[in-house]
This record gives structure tokens, C-alpha cells and sequence, in this order.
């Protein structure tokens, strides 16, 4: 069953000039991860891009920065990315927002 995430990729999918509205309206593909540890998380890209504001002992927030798959720049998004920021997104569900 689809969820908001699928649904996301194929609105951006059928629609990629949509991408970079979609980053900066922070929709559910490029949502914040959160608050941990009292300090603010960006998103998925904004995590990536200043890896060194966003130290921490979490393994997910370092899986994130040391994966070479997301974009630094909203510019850089492509329709190929989307389903990774999906699978990010419902990994950050279920291991942070899901404690918030």
C-alpha cells in the first residue's frame, strides 16, 4: 500500500520542476529529521551539506552524512533521488520521530 512518501515521489516524479518548491515547503520527502539531543536537525540535504553542525553519536544522523548518494544542494535533486529521500524519511519515522 502506497504511503505519503510513494505518493510524493510520483507527484515529484511526474513533475520534477515541482522539486525544488516541494524542498523549500519542507514536504514530507524533505522534512526535518527532528530534535535529538537538544540539538535541531535540518533536513536530509542540509545534514549532508554541513556535516560539521551536525556532529553527533546517533548512527543514523552519520549514516546520513556519510552517504554520498544525497545531494549538498537542492539544486542537485533529481527524480533518481526521490526514492532515497523516501526511504530516509521512513527510517527517520521510525527511529526518531516516532520518540519525539
Amino acid at each position: 500500500m502506497p504511503d505519503i512518501y510513494d505518493e510524493e515521489v510520483k507527484r515529484l516524479t511526474d513533475c520534477p520542476r515541482d522539486i525544488s518548491h516541494a524542498w523549500n515547503a519542507a514536504t514530507p520527502l524533505f522534512a526535518f529529521v527532528g530534535i535529538l539531543d537538544g540539538k535541531h536537525f535540518g533536513c536530509l540535504t542540509e545534514i549532508k551539506a554541513r556535516p560539521d553542525c551536525f556532529k553527533t553519536n546517533n548512527p543514523l544522523i552519520n549514516q546520513i552524512i556519510n552517504d554520498d548518494r544525497i545531494p549538498t544542494n537542492v539544486k542537485e535533486i533529481k527524480v533518481e533521488h526521490l526514492p532515497l529521500f523516501a526511504e530516509y524519511q521512513r527510517i527517520i519515522d521510525k527511529k526518531i520521530r516516532s520518540k519525539i
